[in-house]
């Protein structure tokens, strides 16, 4: 849409979209999605609040559906399936309208926002710990948010990026499990092992470098 400042979500920013309201212009999937939630006639996508849901990733919460018109996002009816919502990797490829190009108010939606942060939101303290440090932002997983890359680095091996869950944080170290075993069995390293790693700071963003001497065995 021409003069609209539609993004494509999958080069969308975390911080840009975690907990803000995006209209998520998708009219090719909305005959299957009328299957699911109440749509209104002419739609071409869904209101959304966006969201780190427990054990489950970045989600978009359907609010309405609506449609673009003369610049504007028009919003039918509100939801009344309660927790319809959608992962981001169905929609990493939309493009969506960010909350301040909606123009639209807000304050309707603030009972469901208040009830997707009681029943579904991400609440485990560790966890949301690691969604809200935006020192881990450029190590980051966007669809599972508390996941992070690390670098592992060792002599006479190549490094390795892999992907670790966040599970605790010390003084100066940060925690996590393995989630994805590196292609080099020298690092000696399986999915589910506890490692330890540190921020280290290249001028570019904080990078998370892997510390053998903090792993377990």
């Amino acid at each position: 849409m021409a003069g609209e400042p539609l993004q494509i979500l999958d080069h969308a920013k975390f911080r840009d979209i975690h907990r803000t309201f995006l209209y998520i212009r998708c009219p090719e999937a909305m005959e299957d999605i009328a299957g699911v939630v109440d749509v209104m006639p002419e739609a071409d996508g869904l209101l959304t609040y966006c969201y780190v849901e427990r054990d489950h990733g970045l989600k978009f919460y359907i609010l309405c559906s609506g449609k673009l018109q003369d610049g504007s996002v028009v919003t039918g009816p509100d939801v009344s399936e309660a927790g319809a919502r959608i992962p981001f990797e169905d929609a990493r490829y939309y493009p969506y309208l960010a909350q301040e190009a909606l123009g639209l108010d807000m304050s309707r939606y603030a009972e469901a926002v208040g009830r997707i942060g009681e029943t579904l939101e991400l609440n485990d303290r560790i966890p949301r710990m690691a969604v809200d440090l935006e020192l881990l932002d450029r190590a980051r997983n966007i669809e599972v948010p508390d996941c992070v890359s690390v670098v592992l680095q060792q002599e006479g091996l190549l490094p390795e990026l892999i992907w670790a869950r966040v599970t605790g944080f010390g003084r100066q170290e940060i925690f996590g499990e393995v989630l994805n075993a590196p292609g080099q069995p020298g690092y000696g390293l399986a999915p589910g092992q506890r490692i330890g790693f540190r921020m280290i700071d290249y001028g570019e963003g904080i990078t998370l470098m892997w510390d053998p001497a903090l792993t377990a065995e």
